[in-house]
């Protein structure tokens, strides 16, 4: 099997999409996992025709690419990439698997130009802003993960998109957490290690 990709997605800044990744790479620590995020913010960053791909290799907590290798990920990477550069992008990140890296990725806009095996939707009911990407993702979105410190909202959320037929967590309320990962565990394919096997042998 090749190595899996999950992307994680999410209405707004600020939402929980990178403790989501956390949450998945602490789980799987025996897997090469490599973590990507998009951003479409370059600052002062000159304007070239192609990606601006920064990887990380300091577990810094301050960053999100920091809290991706704090978590376990193997390689972390910030890619910096104006709308006209997504499909660099999406090329960059299909190599990472064909090197044999599991890869997570966290982007709404990425999902049009990849194909991966699970898409996460972050939500917050409590931020109302909503980015345009949102609709992308929402699009191929197979579960929902509900981010708020108010349990009881947490979990009338879970029910509410239980009752329209859609997948979602509430982790860090109850068994929410470990839910979440065994449902992973079902729905992804088998991962890098058999994957490691097959490229060795080859």
């Amino acid at each position: 099997m090749r190595p899996v990709m999950i992307v994680v997605g999410g209405h707004s800044r600020s939402v929980g999409k990178t403790t989501t990744i956390e949450e998945i790479l602490g789980d799987r620590t025996d897997e090469r996992w490599a973590a990507v995020k998009v951003s479409s913010h370059r600052h002062a960053l000159p304007d070239v025709d192609r990606p601006l791909i920064e990887p990380d290799r300091l577990a810094d907590p301050r960053t999100q690419t920091g809290r991706y290798l704090l978590a376990g990920a193997e390689r972390a990477f910030l890619c910096r990439t104006p709308a006209a550069q997504l499909t660099a992008t999406a090329a960059f990140i299909r190599e990472l698997q064909d090197d044999g890296c599991n890869v997570i990725v966290e982007s709404n806009r990425i999902i049009d130009f990849l194909r991966p095996d699970l898409v996460l939707f972050t939500v917050a009911p409590r931020i109302e802003d909503w980015k345009a990407s949102s609709g992308v993702a929402l699009a191929r979105t197979d579960a929902f993960v509900v981010r708020t410190d108010d349990e009881a909202e947490a979990r009338e959320a879970v029910r509410a998109l239980a009752a329209k037929g859609r997948t979602a967590f509430a982790p860090g309320h109850g068994d929410e957490t470990l839910r979440m990962l065994a449902w992973l565990q079902v729905r992804l394919p088998a991962t890098s290690e058999e994957w490691r096997q097959h490229v060795s042998i080859h």
